[in-house]
């Protein structure tokens, strides 16, 4: 048991949508086990526990895109 109970990481169920604000990109995410009013705007470095999710979300959305 972790002696750490002040902090509790929370399981993502889907990200929803994203935005750009000052070149810093937020995702919108939707919380597992939570209700719509959970939902929030996290950036990119709070989501590094779900790389598959994030992928998935960034394949998408073309966000791998080849630039020419």
């Amino acid at each position: 048991m972790s002696d750490d109970t002040n902090s509790k990481e929370y399981e993502i169920e889907k990200i929803i949508f994203h935005q750009q604000i000052n070149n810093k990109i937020l995702y919108f995410v939707k919380w597992k086990n939570c209700g719509l009013n959970g939902n929030t705007w996290e950036p990119e470095e709070n989501l590094i526990n779900c790389p598959k999710i994030l992928n998935d979300y960034k394949t998408k959305n073309n966000f791998f895109k080849n630039k020419k």
